[in-house]
């Protein structure tokens, strides 16, 4: 394999799976994802043995990435006012420049699928941690406040923002997924969901 883009052409031939349906991460589920497909295996830092992560999903653009967005909900009686309950968005796309002010129309959309009316002066995002919400982002870009490919934020939904004074701070679906672990002279597929499959590509 030449170019990332050729090894995931022979992965889409071994899965079945349009190239542009699923997504490369070197080293693991937690790995960065192989964006820039005109580079080299070796460019991309591969070496003998290494580990490909496959997640099927739409892939990402340099320069761009994604947020798994939810509606945090206050619980009917809570006995811990600090926790919500939280109904999934699905992902928003974002670029590097993006604040969260510039994500607010995808917000209002993917809400109003899901039958929310809101206006723009009513909603922040906000970290989340499992049931509970975290810092609120401010007006910067969401890189330089920590935000990384696939972070979890919320959208809570409040009167009127103009009114508030922000202070400090106040099951995402199944995904299917294979591990490849090249080899010098052949690639070993475990594509791991249900069951467990073997395939050897030699190159």
């Amino acid at each position: 394999y030449d170019t990332v883009q050729s090894l995931k052409e022979q992965i889409s031939q071994r899965i079945n799976v349009p190239i542009d349906k699923f997504t490369l991460k070197r080293g693991g589920k937690q790995g960065i994802e192989l964006k820039d497909l005109t580079k080299t295996l070796q460019g991309s830092s591969f070496v003998n043995l290494s580990t490909v992560y496959v997640e099927y999903g739409q892939p990402t653009k340099l320069g761009e990435f994604r947020l798994v967005l939810s509606l945090a909900k206050r619980l009917a009686e809570p006995q811990d006012k600090e926790l919500f309950e939280f109904e999934d968005l699905g992902e928003v796309y974002i670029s590097n420049d993006d604040r969260p002010q510039d994500i607010v129309d995808q917000v209002i959309e993917k809400l109003a699928k899901k039958g929310y009316e809101v206006k723009p002066n009513q909603i922040r995002i906000r970290e989340r941690h499992n049931e509970r919400l975290g810092r609120i982002y401010r007006k910067r870009t969401m890189k330089t406040q920590g935000v990384y490919d696939k972070r979890a934020v919320s959208v809570e939904i409040v009167d009127d923002l103009s009114l508030i004074h922000i202070s400090e701070p106040t099951r995402q679906a199944e995904i299917s997924y294979a591990v490849f672990c090249l080899k010098k002279k052949k690639m070993n597929i475990h594509i791991l969901h249900l069951l467990t499959m073997q395939y050897s590509i030699y190159y």
